[in-house]
């Protein structure tokens, strides 16, 4: 039970830093469509965030505000606050097809590796499932090459 609450810790920080990441893309985008798509996603992941945090506390554990979440994901989502206002849409675009990825590579990881009950198992299944057509979502965004 212990390692189950940690595990949901770990993808509840994943989910407020992905937030905060596609919050502050769409901030920095010009185009409408692709900022109003990129501030969507950031909602998503307030929703994905309270599912957690919800699923955490049914479980008789506490929410944390800090975790050790996977750094290589977290970073990525740094590097987008980072950019500069104005900074080249495709360019952001990529960087939140890369933390997309380490997202999905973080979730399949703890399916595999933690034993959740039938609830949390199905949460966690239908958020990794959102995550994929998110890139996908994404990658019709970048300009043809």
């Amino acid at each position: 039970m212990q390692e189950e609450i940690e595990q949901l810790n770990e993808l509840l920080q994943l989910c407020r830093s992905a937030e905060k990441g596609y919050q502050t893309a769409a901030e920095q985008v010009e185009d409408a469509q692709t900022r109003n798509t990129l501030a969507a996603l950031s909602k998503q992941r307030n929703e994905f965030a309270y599912k957690l945090d919800q699923q955490i506390r049914i479980q008789g554990g506490e929410p944390v505000e800090e975790a050790n979440i996977i750094a290589s994901a977290h970073r990525i989502w740094i590097n987008i606050r980072g950019m500069l206002p104005g900074e080249n849409a495709t360019a952001i675009i990529r960087e939140c097809l890369r933390g997309e990825k380490e997202c999905i590579e973080f979730y399949e990881s703890t399916l595999n590796k933690t034993t959740f009950s039938n609830d949390t198992r199905l949460l966690l299944a239908n958020q990794m499932k959102s995550i994929r057509e998110t890139r996908e979502k994404l990658e019709k965004l970048l300009p043809e090459t």
